[in-house]
């Protein structure tokens, strides 16, 4: 079958770390939020509502790389189901990849969708809107 089991291989490869430095920061994030939080306790200091913001803000992003890491360990998944297929049958694979390509896109508008809908808050916060942050 060529060399499409290389280049899924090397796309899962990507994939994977892609997703293992979002897991990585999403930790990072966490352990600052928890220090921030800490030392404002401690200090007995009451965030403003700038701080406050800040906070919520790296929450939404902490769940846009979840569900981005979701994405790709899904993706790698189906990745792995046609490596399987190319060893054991052509016909197999390209129904597979005719699928995977109708999934991707479909994730694809997902992913746009809701950076759109977070995009729109954040140009909602920069014009002085009072609108609080909504989590999805």
């Amino acid at each position: 079958m060529g060399n499409y089991d290389e280049v899924l291989n090397t796309i899962i490869d990507l994939l994977e770390h892609v997703k293992e430095v979002e897991t990585d920061i999403q930790e990072e994030t966490k352990k600052r939020t928890i220090a921030l939080s800490k030392f404002l306790e401690e200090k007995k200091i009451s965030p403003s509502e700038e701080v406050l913001e800040g906070i919520q803000y790296q929450d939404i992003l902490s769940q846009q790389l979840s569900a981005t890491s979701e994405t790709m360990g899904s993706i790698c998944s189906y990745l792995k189901r046609y490596l399987h297929a190319i060893e054991s049958d052509s016909t197999v694979l390209k129904e597979s990849i005719g699928s995977l390509d109708e999934k991707l896109k479909t994730s694809l508008t997902k992913a746009r969708d809701k950076q759109k809908a977070f995009s729109g808050k954040l140009d909602k916060a920069d014009n002085g809107s009072e609108d609080e942050i909504e989590f999805f």
